[in-house]
């Protein structure tokens, strides 16, 4: 595994439900299959200055540097993130990061 210097972080944070969506059509669309996803739980105003507590999921991937503004555009049109109650998404840069890759196999007969 190789260190490369070249990569962003694109990070959103969404409604839940949501990340199964962005990352199938991430795959199907733009070939990126390393993406990873957790939950959260997020605190919020609401109209009467009522907190609220919901679930949220933290959608992250490490992209090439010459990728991130076009997968940023990308995953803000999949997840609807313009939408009221979107989510967000933000990217920042990364000092170093691995990439990850499988092994050819031999196929199976």
């Amino acid at each position: 595994m190789k260190a490369s210097t070249s990569q962003k972080l694109l990070t959103c944070i969404l409604p839940k439900g949501k990340s199964l969506h962005v990352i199938e059509t991430l795959k199907n669309e733009t070939g990126i299959i390393t993406t990873n996803f957790s939950l959260a739980r997020a605190t919020g105003r609401m109209m009467h200055r009522e907190l609220a507590q919901t679930e949220k999921e933290v959608l992250t991937l490490v992209v090439e540097d010459i990728r991130a503004d076009e997968l940023f555009e990308f995953i803000y049109r999949v997840a609807e993130i313009g939408q009221p109650q979107g989510g967000i998404i933000y990217q920042t840069d990364l000092s170093a990061a691995t990439s990850y890759t499988l092994p050819d196999l031999p196929q199976e007969q």
